[in-house]
């Protein structure tokens, strides 16, 4: 920003408030409203403009294109009072003075008479100048009337003048100097969850768009946030966005609400953490769990007695009589409408062991996702880039060329196949290899994938990133929070769901991303699953717990 000033007769003896170089206040503070104090140099008898100020070789160029205002006001116990009078370079103050122009001597000039408001000595006014609502700059002048009186006043706080006698006030602009922020929006009001993309231009004097820009602070960050141009409502209340540029300020008042639709918490029994969840009916859910197999029956959740104390990470199945669960150990359990079978990769191949079996191989993989195009091909994935593929008798492990974490699996077909990484990466099966697929790369880890079709998926993982495919090309798409995410299923492209840490979830209507809460938003949702029709939706989560809508 160039520099501005404001010279005065007399400013040699005085000290003139100006609007020039303050401190920038911090983003933990809101800015100041004070007008800064700045001594200028001179004495009696000289005009301040270029060329004549001792030692200032800074000076920018003269700007004789703005509409300055100059007021006059009497300050009485340290308030200025009533506008005595106004001068502009359209509009005159007393005796028909107005606001000129010397182009020679580069500086805007204006008389004020002072005996037109009876000034008495002892009295103290302020001249201030501005343009448009700025405040560019004032001088305090406190009417003398002696010599004695002149040289005696302290020159730190004011401009002495002889009362009665003609005060000519001399000031400079330059061009560059802001002016005024407009904003994009005058208020908002959120929901907890959305959030709103909010913009401010800087202009100078005479309105036009300057290069720098103004500075973002909020007066309660614990109700909304800033984040990258964005203001993300977090808990119900009021604050304050400022946008600002030194001395000049717009304040724009925010109202959160809490209106998202809510999911009632199920009693599960447990406070054991919930990963992967699958069902076939609204009657017929199953959670994995860190301590085993947690099923719905329609009336209640009860734990799998076969299953309790091993820890899975996710479950599947192609009917209610082919139920795959994989997790630690490199275990497969398997439903196939009787009983139940332990099934367990060792590093080398699958082979099927003993129920009770709870040994743990030489070479042991945690198998973190299990999904299926049909009963005779299902894929299972987990550490050390491990992909298990089951052709209706035989586990057989697939060359992937990576050796991440593999963290869900999903297909919209046998040969259309996605496993996500904690590397960020997504590796995609084409029916003859598996690749990493273009254009996919998370800074942080993908946790899951799903899709409605071929042409509409989804990867979502840290930082609430989310990646979706449109059948030609994948692109982020932006949620208003930045918490990890773990699930994301849907009933199709215009119903999906996605949630994770923090109880964050949103729901995509085909249009907008509308957030919705479990248990107050105060819960880690792990996976989410939901019946063909949309219309019974479940959510795993921490401690146990499962959401239902």
């Amino acid at each position: 920003m160039r520099r501005l000033f404001m010279a005065v007769t007399l400013c040699a003896l005085s000290a003139c408030g100006v609007a020039d170089s303050p401190t920038l206040a911090t983003p933990e503070a809101p800015p100041s409203r004070e007008v800064q104090h700045a001594s200028t140099t001179g004495y009696p008898g000289f005009y301040f403009y270029n060329g004549i100020i001792p030692g200032d070789s800074a000076l920018g160029t003269f700007d004789p294109n703005v509409s300055p205002t100059v007021r006059v006001c009497r300050i009485t116990n340290g308030v200025c009072g009533s506008n005595l009078g106004t001068a502009s370079r359209t509009s005159p103050w007393w005796g028909n003075r107005y606001v000129t122009v010397n182009t020679s001597e580069e500086r805007y000039q204006v008389d004020w008479p002072t005996a037109s408001v009876n000034a008495q000595t002892g009295q103290i006014y302020r001249v201030s100048v501005s343009v448009g609502t700025r405040t560019l700059g004032f001088m305090d002048v406190k009417m003398v009337g002696s010599w004695f009186e002149f040289f005696t006043t302290d020159t730190n706080d004011y401009i002495p003048w002889f009362a009665g006698s003609t005060l000519p006030v001399y000031f400079r602009i330059e061009t560059g100097v802001p002016g005024s922020i407009t904003v994009s929006a005058a208020s908002i009001n959120l929901n907890v969850g959305a959030s709103v993309s909010v913009s401010s231009v800087l202009r100078d004097l005479r309105g036009q768009p300057m290069a720098d820009t103004a500075l973002w602070w909020m007066d309660n960050p614990d109700v909304a946030q800033l984040d990258s141009g964005w203001v993300v409502a977090k808990t119900p209340g009021t604050t304050i966005l400022w946008a600002w540029y030194y001395d000049i300020e717009v304040q724009i008042p925010i109202t959160v609400t809490d209106t998202r639709r809510a999911w009632n918490t199920m009693t599960t029994g447990t406070d054991q953490g919930n990963r992967g969840i699958w069902g076939t009916s609204a009657s017929n859910v199953y959670a994995a769990n860190y301590t085993g197999l947690l099923r719905w029956n329609g009336t209640a959740w009860a734990y799998v007695p076969e299953l309790q104390w091993r820890t899975l990470h996710d479950v599947w199945g192609s009917s209610a009589s082919d139920v795959w669960a994989v997790g630690e150990k490199g275990e497969m359990v398997r439903w196939n409408g009787t009983a139940w079978t332990l099934h367990r990769y060792d590093g080398t191949s699958v082979t099927q062991q003993p129920l009770g079996n709870f040994d743990t191989p030489a070479q042991s993989y945690a198998l973190r996702g299990v999904w299926g195009s049909s009963a005779t091909n299902v894929f299972a994935v987990g550490d050390g880039g491990v992909v298990l593929r089951y052709d209706g008798t035989t586990w057989t492990r697939m060359t992937t060329g990576t050796t991440a974490q593999l963290n869900r699996v999903w297909g919209s077909s046998a040969t259309n196949v996605y496993a996500v990484t904690s590397t960020g990466r997504l590796l995609r099966y084409n029916g003859t290899a598996w690749s990493f697929v273009a254009g996919v790369q998370a800074p942080g880890a993908l946790w899951s994938v799903w899709g409605s079709s071929a042409s509409n998926v989804y990867a979502v993982g840290d930082g609430g990133i989310v990646f979706r495919y449109n059948g030609t090309s994948w692109s982020r798409v932006r949620l208003p929070r930045r918490d990890v995410l773990y699930g994301v299923w849907g009933s199709g492209a215009s119903n999906v769901y996605v949630g994770g840490g923090a109880g964050v979830l949103y729901r995509f209507d085909g249009t907008n991303w509308i957030p919705e809460k479990a248990l107050n938003g105060q819960s880690h949702i792990q996976a989410l699953w939901g019946t063909s029709s949309g219309a019974d939706l479940f959510a795993s989560a921490a401690g146990g717990r499962v959401f239902k809508r």
